[in-house]
């Protein structure tokens, strides 16, 4: 239901594919690519979520290395729900040849 869409065919991505670097849609065999600004919100989802749990754990006085795995657990699942629930894809741009096309005069 929050999963992404492919924009080309408009199935849903499998959350395997939304947490690797290059997506495929499963469907149509289309790369995609992630929208730049659809990139910014996990970014600081993670950071804020990481920031909250170390100082609301130095509030309960655990112990320094407690706190860093606490806060770096909790920042990168937050960041990993970030990534399903707000980042959005287009088709990756083709890549620009050096040999010239046929039809190039």
């Amino acid at each position: 239901m929050f999963t992404a869409h492919c924009p080309s065919c408009q199935s849903r991505l499998p959350l395997s594919e939304l947490l690797t670097v290059s997506v495929v849609c499963p469907r149509c065999h289309c790369e995609l690519r992630p929208q730049r600004w659809s990139m910014f919100a996990p970014s600081l989802l993670t950071i804020w979520t990481a920031m909250g749990v170390a100082h609301f754990a130095e509030d309960l006085q655990f112990n320094f290395g407690i706190r860093i795995v606490l806060a770096t657990v909790c920042g990168l699942a937050a960041g990993a729900l970030g990534q399903i629930l707000f980042v959005r894809y287009r088709p990756k741009d083709p890549c620009p040849s050096i040999l010239p096309s046929p039809d190039a005069p």
